[in-house]
Order: structure tokens, then C-alpha cells, then sequence
């Protein structure tokens, strides 16, 4: 399982909770299940345009067959990133999630083995 109490991830996840804050008046509680690899919460745009090419790479070479990401539905700038790289609406990763605040997208990977 992949933790964001990972030494590398506590200042990304904290600057983006306060980014989250700063646009929907409140943050995210940070989750990660087990079987679950959560990518997310980048709060610098320079990196935002190279994630979801590394993380379908990655997920192919794992065997993964599909991704899926979450963005807040006022995030304009990711919105149009996901829909550019071929990520589609989906329904929720889990229960509880508000449609009119969070969208997720989902994206089939080819040449999983």
C-alpha cells in the first residue's frame, strides 16, 4: 500500500490540501485502501500534463488494465486534462462521493500484460 505519510509525499499533499481548501472552503480527508494507489492532490501545474502519461505507463507495466483519477469539479485546468488524454467519465471510486464536486474519469489501458 502506498501511504501519503510517505516522507516524499507529506509537503505535496499538504500544499495541495491547502490548495483544495483555498477553492472549495474545505479538504479532502486523505485515504488510500489497499489495493488502491491514489495519485493525487498535485498542486504544481508543471507537473499535472505528465501524470497521467506516466501513471498509465507504469499501471500497463504493472498489468493494470484500467486507471481511474478524481478531480474536484471545479478544477477547470484538470477537467480538460483527463478529457485530453482520453480519461472518460465514470461513476465514483466510492460511496458518498458528491458528483457536483467531485468528477471521476476512468481511461482502459492497452498492452497490459
Amino acid at each position: 500500500m502506498h501511504s501519503y505519510g510517505r516522507p516524499d509525499a507529506v509537503d505535496p499533499v499538504a500544499a495541495s490540501s491547502a490548495e483544495q481548501g483555498g477553492t472549495y472552503g474545505h479538504a479532502d480527508p486523505v485515504e488510500s485502501g489497499p489495493d488502491d494507489v491514489h495519485v493525487g492532490r498535485v498542486a504544481w501545474s508543471g507537473y499535472r500534463a505528465r501524470i497521467p502519461l506516466a501513471l498509465g505507463q507504469h499501471a500497463t507495466a504493472c498489468g493494470s488494465r484500467r486507471v481511474m483519477l478524481e478531480t474536484g469539479a471545479r478544477d477547470i485546468a484538470a477537467l480538460a486534462l483527463y478529457a485530453d488524454t482520453g480519461h472518460l467519465p465514470t461513476d465514483p471510486y466510492m460511496n458518498g462521493r458528491d458528483p457536483e464536486i467531485n468528477g471521476a474519469f476512468i481511461k482502459r489501458l492497452t498492452g497490459s500484460r
